[in-house]
């Protein structure tokens, strides 16, 4: 059974919507901006087929915990941070 990323999205005239993205339809995704070990700034979650979004705060928290959960995530840490 598939899963799905409810991502909330805004349109070019300024209308809100969502749009839900199949978890299977993720390639990878990138952390940015995480200031502390349990903090994430925005991650950008990029699909097979070329498209990416951004999400942060609470959606940001939620789509990488479904990523994690359903797929195998390993990530890389600077080798400076240690």
């Amino acid at each position: 059974m598939s899963e799905f990323i409810e991502v909330p999205v805004e349109r070019e005239d300024g209308s809100e919507g969502l749009r839900y993205v199949n978890i299977d339809a993720v390639s990878y995704v990138e952390v940015q901006g995480a200031q502390e070990v349990n903090k994430i700034g925005t991650i950008v979650i990029h699909l097979v087929d070329g498209y990416w979004f951004t999400l942060t705060g609470a959606k940001a928290d939620e789509a990488l915990g479904l990523v994690k959960s359903r797929m195998c995530v390993h990530f890389r840490t600077d080798p400076g941070g240690n």
